[in-house]
Order: structure tokens, then C-alpha cells, then sequence
């Protein structure tokens, strides 16, 4: 691990950029804005939607509740584009900053609201991740890359969903205990 930043975490998240050929600038960089709508796509728009999914009663209330979620995309939208356009560079990853952490807050705020200890998922996370990448002759582990530019699984995958199920059993009943 490189330990560029003050966030175990974050770390982590590090790590694999790296060791799956992922940017991980180690001084404030603004990407591309194609790369970070995609990673918000990828990320922040699908696994919200996944979650909401995870904790509706039925398809209607998931469809009410995605539904809500555009609403909120167009008022953020329309709410952005009142203001003037930042041109700065500095003052652009000053927003970009400000932005990613409030982002993370209610992330978190989220993990606390649901009573989720997430240190421990991420870990099962990154263990999961790390199971995609090959061997080669000399033990040295690296990744591959369909045409498309997919991450591809080794044989030694495995997914994290029984693990995770594990570890919050394991935080139910220590919460039972207290």
C-alpha cells in the first residue's frame, strides 16, 4: 500500500487504482470531465439506485423512489446553472473538493443512519477486488483487460456478498451483546 493519504480508506481505494491501472494522482488534479461522469455513473448513480432497490418494499416503491432521484438531478441542474461558471483552475478543485466532501459525509452519514460499521466491508470490498487479478510464473499479480477495457476475474474471484453478510451478522449480534 502507498499510503499517499491521512484516510485508511482511502488508501485502500488507492491501492486498487493503482493496481488496476486506474489515475491516482498523489497531488489536487482535475480529471477529465467524461472520466468523472462515468465514474459517477458507475458509481455514485448505479450503486445509489442498487441501494434503493436493496431496501424497497416492492417494484413500485423502487420506481417512486428512482423516480424521486431525477428530480433531484434536474433541481441540482438547474441549481448549478445559476450560478456563473467556474473557469480557475484552483478554484475548480476547490469545488471539486468541497463537492466530493460533502459527498463522502453523507456517505458516511449514510453508514451511520443505517448503524453499518463500513471499515470492515470496505476491507471485505478491497479483498474481493484484489481476487480479480491473475498470477503470473513468477507469483506476481496483475490485472486484465478485456477489449473494452473491463476489468476481467481471475478463477480465484470471489464475490463479496456472503463475506459482507457475515460481518453485519457479526455487528448485529454485538449489538445485541451491548
Amino acid at each position: 500500500m502507498t499510503n499517499t493519504y491521512s484516510n485508511k480508506l482511502q488508501n485502500i481505494v488507492e491501492d486498487f487504482q493503482i493496481t488496476f491501472g486506474h489515475p491516482a494522482e498523489s497531488t489536487p488534479t482535475l480529471p477529465t470531465l467524461e472520466r468523472f461522469t462515468n465514474r459517477k455513473g458507475w458509481g455514485s448513480i448505479e450503486e445509489a439506485v442498487e441501494q434503493l432497490y436493496s431496501i424497497s418494499d416492492d417494484k413500485a416503491d423502487f420506481i417512486n423512489a428512482v423516480t424521486k432521484l431525477h428530480e433531484y438531478l434536474d433541481k441540482a441542474m438547474a441549481k448549478q446553472l445559476g450560478k456563473p461558471l467556474i473557469t480557475d483552475r484552483t478554484e475548480k478543485l476547490v469545488a471539486l473538493a468541497d463537492g466530493l466532501g460533502d459527498e463522502l459525509w453523507f456517505l458516511l452519514g449514510d453508514c451511520v443512519e443505517s448503524g453499518i460499521d463500513i471499515q470492515p466491508i470496505i476491507e471485505i470490498i478491497k479483498e474481493s477486488n484484489d481476487s480479480k487479478l491473475f498470477t503470473d510464473e513468477n507469483g506476481d499479480k496483475y490485472a486484465k483487460q478485456d477489449e473494452n477495457g473491463k476489468i476481467m476475474k481471475s478463477d480465484s474471484f470471489f464475490a463479496p456478498e456472503s463475506r459482507i453478510k457475515v460481518e453485519i451478522q457479526r455487528q448485529i449480534n454485538n449489538s445485541l451483546t451491548k
